[in-house]
């Protein structure tokens, strides 16, 4: 089943449709499409990492309070997303999770050292069109996962998201 959280509360869910994990593609932070070309959210993003199961609502409610940290069990990746301005080259974006898997950022527009989700979770990057791009690996296509991130939509960017959750369900 798919869920979707806003707030710590779940606003939507869809029973799965034959989900297939990825075999080739990279992963994309703020992009979406096969290339990570497409669909581009702007606004800031905060705190986003991955588990290889599905976390339980209380979990969910931890990492909404107190941060991705707070959950450490079965976490496969973690993207504090606090690196400084300035921050370019190849790997530059951290996985603090220990797995190595470090994302290359985007050519600009991209704004780190933004205002983050609270004081557990440090700083956010501003996204602008643009998307992170972490290399491939199996590890991050597990067949059962949750993806939590924060995030911070522009003004424009609302009625872009509240059509894509009308896609959804």
């Amino acid at each position: 089943t798919k869920r979707i959280f806003l707030n710590g509360v779940e606003v939507a869910s869809a029973p799965d449709q034959g989900y297939v994990p990825n075999q080739v593609r990279d992963l994309h932070i703020g992009g979406g499409g096969d290339m990570g070309t497409q669909y581009f959210f702007d606004g800031s993003i905060d705190d986003g990492a991955l588990w290889d199961i599905a976390l339980e609502e209380g979990q969910i409610l931890d990492i909404m309070d107190l941060g991705a940290a707070s959950v450490p069990d079965n976490m496969v990746a973690h993207w504090k997303l606090d690196e400084p301005d300035g921050t370019t080259g190849a790997g530059s974006i951290k996985d603090s999770s220990g797995g190595g898997f470090d994302g290359n950022p985007p050519r600009l527009p991209l704004a780190p050292g933004e205002p983050g989700a609270n004081d557990k979770t440090g700083t956010s990057i501003a996204f602008s069109n643009a998307a992170i791009h972490v290399p491939y690996n199996a590890a991050l296509n597990p067949e059962t996962f949750t993806v939590t991130l924060w995030t911070k939509p522009e003004a424009a960017d609302l009625a872009k998201l509240a059509y894509r959750s009308r896609i959804f369900d």
